[in-house]
């Protein structure tokens, strides 16, 4: 793989990612959760409550109902 013109060993232990889910539990505050969006650079985020997975809440979602608020 190219990047910004130099070649790029994808077997390069250093460049891996976590890929691990990400969970929050069904109160977690909204704000956060654009936080963790922001900043983690995620797509989806998978909620929990007491223990047992609730929904998904994706990136793109997040940002439509987001905007339909305001």
């Amino acid at each position: 793989m190219v990047f910004l013109n130099q070649k790029l060993d994808l077997e390069d232990k250093t460049l891996a990612a976590d890929k691990s889910a990400l969970t929050v539990d069904i109160n977690f505050p909204a704000l956060k959760v654009q936080f963790l969006f922001t900043f983690l650079n995620i797509s989806h985020i998978f909620v929990t409550d007491n223990g047992k997975l609730s929904g998904i809440i994706t990136k793109e979602d997040f940002i439509k109902k987001s905007a339909a608020i305001n």
